[in-house]
């Protein structure tokens, strides 16, 4: 019997996304808890680092969505794909009870140094319903953060 993992749920929604938009992503690196892509579209090359997260943290009473992945062990990996190749995106698949409400946040490459410059160990990345950015946390409240556009995917694709 072959066994599906619960990842390849998460990654397997990535890669239909992509492809839906005719990319066709080279898997480079495999593991359970992230996959790294080569990806070429509209003439540009890029990595792409995917994480995944089943589940939001506890909601909190105002709406607001959150999820939390931890990029502690993925750090020196990032460093040397932004120093092999500056154009790097992360995409942080943000998971709910209902596959169905699951998001998908992308990170650019300056987003994602601005995280290793910080020397993070976790991302925290939130969204109360209905707005139009994702908030990603620099320190340990909601207010020091930055903000990237929730549909960002036609941006990249």
């Amino acid at each position: 019997m072959s066994r599906i993992r619960t990842a390849d749920f998460y990654y397997g929604a990535v890669l239909s996304k992509l492809m839906s938009r005719g990319v066709d992503p080279v898997m480079i690196e495999s593991g359970s808890d992230r996959r790294i892509y080569e990806v070429n579209t509209r003439g540009t090359s890029f990595t792409l680092f995917v994480k995944y997260k089943t589940h939001k943290e506890a909601a909190s009473k105002d709406g607001i969505n959150s999820w939390r992945f931890s990029i502690k062990e993925d750090m020196p990996l990032l460093r040397e794909h932004m120093e092999k190749n500056k154009n790097l995106v992360m995409a942080l698949l943000c998971g709910a009870d209902e596959l169905g409400e699951s998001e998908l946040a992308l990170l650019d490459c300056n987003e994602v140094n601005r995280m290793i410059f910080l020397d993070k160990e976790t991302i925290s990345i939130s969204r109360r319903r209905g707005e139009k950015y994702y908030r990603i946390a620099n320190g340990p409240d909601r207010e020091d953060s930055f903000e990237i556009k929730s549909n960002r995917f036609e941006e990249f694709f």
